[in-house]
């Protein structure tokens, strides 16, 4: 008979071979479960239990078909699939639970909702659900045929769920045909909104120059952690200076937009990335001071220039989103972020192409290091502009159409 044990803290497991196929796991001197090479895991006893993985939704591990996990974040026990991501497992089609405890109701039973949308012509869902009603109900928007465009961060890391910044990694956009389980429906994923202008002003200099290394430090604004708690701020109740899976969120995604599609899946970027993230006491705009470590020391010529050789496709979409200046130099970052709180409290649209830009500026270049300053409109460049222009951008690939736009005009065409 071979045994091994394991003991953490005053607890103790003991896996144990009796030689005839037979295997016997004790917890604490207790036997839980036999099983052998042809029978399935059994844990067969009323008072004991299986502890699983335990994590945030930031410290999800890269998905595999069957994974079973305790998600911290939301509260829920969670599994793998490769058609949809992570999702709550158990979770009902016509209510749900948001992640901060709100009941989230008139979602339907058997496709209901996703019925209703299609009979009033809606063929594209921008969703900002909270993560826990989301696992499920964009997945079952996205298999009743609708192009579901998703804020949340559950499906950030699909294997088969495209995570995209317009204009950064388009091509990562054909994971969508490897979407199977939503037949003519597809679901794509929006970033953090703190990541858009990262991706933004980093994927040029990583284009064209040997970067070696990236250290962020973030300023987020309030309307970034929602409505609540922009409104508690009005009340005078500011949250902590620490965002819980904030910097590994931005560290994990990042990699992925920078990372590479080889047609069948996308491999993070093997450049090491080190976020500190914090929220700060003022109303909108996110930013960060950004250090690239280069392998070589490089001039503020060859930075600039990386930066004023930007392309991207979107320039030439011919639509409302469209601006000319994806990167906006400026001699004071602070004043921009002045200026996006202005625009935001104008409640006007008079400058919204203006507040798509992403503002750079205190840039410093010394031997291989660069060490610059990023801000943008978290709510419009970060979140509900990123999605509209996502949209945008499939429409002029193709990858979706409606009547003004020409069935042949781009490659994997899909009806919405």
């Amino acid at each position: 008979v071979s045994t091994t044990s394991i003991a953490q803290g005053n607890s103790s497991v003991a896996v144990a071979d009796s030689g005839t196929g037979t295997v016997t796991v004790q917890i604490d001197g207790e036997t839980v479960a036999t099983y052998s090479a042809a029978l399935a895991f059994d844990v067969n006893n009323a008072t004991s239990a299986i502890r699983l993985p335990n994590g945030t939704t930031a410290q999800r591990p890269s998905g595999v078909t069957g994974l079973l996990r305790y998600n911290s974040t939301t509260d829920k026990i969670e599994g793998y699939t490769t058609a949809g991501g992570w999702a709550e497992l158990g979770a009902s089609s016509s209510s749900a639970v948001s992640d901060s405890g709100e009941s989230v109701i008139g979602i339907g039973q058997n496709g209901e909702l996703a019925s209703h949308l299609i009979s009033e012509g809606v063929r594209i869902v921008f969703s900002a659900l909270p993560d826990s009603p989301a696992s499920y109900i964009e997945e079952e928007l996205a298999k009743a045929g609708l192009v579901v465009i998703s804020h949340s961060t559950v499906h950030r890391h699909s294997q088969v769920i495209p995570l995209v910044v317009p204009g950064v990694n388009n091509d990562h956009l054909g994971l969508i045909d490897l979407q199977g389980g939503f037949g003519k429906g597809m679901l794509v994923s929006c970033p953090n909104c703190m990541v858009v202008p990262l991706g933004i002003s980093i994927a040029p200099l990583i284009r064209s120059l040997p970067v070696k290394k990236i250290t962020i430090t973030t300023e987020q604004s309030l309307s970034g952690g929602g409505r609540r708690m922009l409104e508690k701020s009005r009340q005078g109740q500011f949250p902590n200076r620490h965002i819980a899976g904030e910097s590994l969120s931005v560290e994990r995604e990042l990699q992925r937009i920078l990372g590479k599609f080889d047609g069948s899946h996308v491999t993070p970027i093997e450049i090491d990335i080190n976020a500190e993230c914090a929220r700060v006491n003022r109303e909108f705009a996110h930013s960060a001071s950004v250090t690239v470590e280069f392998e070589r020391n490089l001039s503020a010529h060859e930075v600039i220039e990386a930066w004023s050789n930007f392309y991207s496709k979107e320039l030439h979409m011919d639509t409302f989103s469209e601006h000319k200046k994806p990167l906006d130099f400026v001699n004071d970052i602070d004043n921009a972020i002045s200026l996006i709180n202005l625009h935001e409290a104008s409640n006007s649209d008079k400058f919204h192409q203006k507040y798509m830009s992403v503002f750079v500026g205190s840039v410093e270049v010394s031997k291989n290091t660069l060490i610059f300053n990023v801000a943008s409109d978290n709510t419009v460049r970060g979140a509900a502009g990123n999605s509209i222009m996502l949209a945008e951008l499939m429409l002029s690939q193709g990858i979706i159409h409606d009547s003004k736009i020409r069935a042949g005009q781009g490659r994997n065409i899909r009806q919405a």
